[in-house]
């Protein structure tokens, strides 16, 4: 999964280059790299990062995958991971001549795409020196420690193992968000791209028909919308969210729809494959 990769990026995290920096003192210079870096990555400083890594990098994640340096700054750049805690201890660094190797246990917990997680690896860092600046070359990062098994396995199993409880959460958090949505980048993060709406008039909207309609058709300011109800349901990597919308603000009175979404796991992201609503109007029928 790509948080994986980015929560990964993070552990290889600690070091990034030096940039144009002139540096004499190898260890405080590395060590100095791990804060810089680490801020970056919380703060989802694509900018930063780009300075920092060079062209050449590489990172090895503990599931074996690859990720280069364009790999990182996309992530980074989509916005869909937030870090809370992203600190590091026992950290060590070593120096051969002009080759220098930090190692650490980073600490990571945060969302993505609602979705929370929280556990702790061991990464090691490779720089090397040209002249009189350190590049950070090569960074290795562990599977997550046992310690942490409840949020590794969130990370690591997917929706048919792990923390179900994580997957409810993400579902209602993406429903909250896209209740009151009117944003066109918003809706496309939301939405799978083979995304279907079923409406009263006989019609199936695609994503993009969706979208188009949506940003062209903005409530106005005094509309009000909240569940009354919303139950989600899990079935490996799919889920069910089924609910009561309650809007204000619109008509005279307030009005009730019964909707249900369909939302499939891809690639360790929740989007939304399937809506439909119907507007409620008496207390029993359907």
């Amino acid at each position: 999964m790509l948080r994986t990769v980015f929560g990964t990026l993070a552990c290889a995290v600690v070091v990034a280059a030096f940039g144009d920096r002139v540096v004499t003192d190898a260890t405080s210079a590395v060590a100095a790299l791990d804060t810089e870096y680490q801020a970056a990555v919380k703060n989802g400083d694509a900018a930063a990062i780009a300075r920092l890594l060079p062209d050449n990098f590489m990172l090895v994640t503990g599931s074996g995958k690859t990720h280069t340096k364009a790999d990182i700054l996309d992530e980074a750049r989509s916005g869909r991971i937030k870090y809370s805690v992203q600190d590091d201890t026992d950290q060590s660094v070593r120096v051969w001549g002009d080759t220098a190797v930090i190692t650490a246990k980073l600490h990571l917990k945060g969302t993505d795409t609602g979705k929370p997680f929280d556990y702790v690896l061991w990464f090691s860092d490779t720089y090397v020196r040209t002249g009189n600046t350190w590049r950070y070359v090569f960074g290795q990062a562990s599977l997550p420690l046992p310690s942490s098994a409840a949020t590794a396995a969130t990370a690591a199993s997917g929706p048919s193992g792990g923390d179900r409880d994580a997957d409810r959460k993400a579902i209602v958090a993406i429903e909250h968000e896209w209740l009151n949505t009117y944003d066109a980048a918003t809706l496309d993060r939301i939405l799978a791209r083979d995304f279907l709406h079923p409406v009263a008039s006989g019609q199936f909207l695609t994503k993009q028909q969706h979208i188009d309609w949506t940003v062209a058709h903005p409530p106005p300011p005094t509309r009000k919308a909240r569940f009354e109800r919303l139950d989600v349901r899990l079935f490996g990597d799919v889920a069910i969210a089924n609910g009561v919308v309650v809007t204000e603000g619109v008509a005279p009175a307030p009005t009730r729809s019964i909707f249900t979404d369909v939302f499939v796991e891809r690639d360790g992201r929740w989007q939304a494959v399937n809506a439909q609503e119907n507007e409620v109007r008496g207390q029993s029928g359907r």
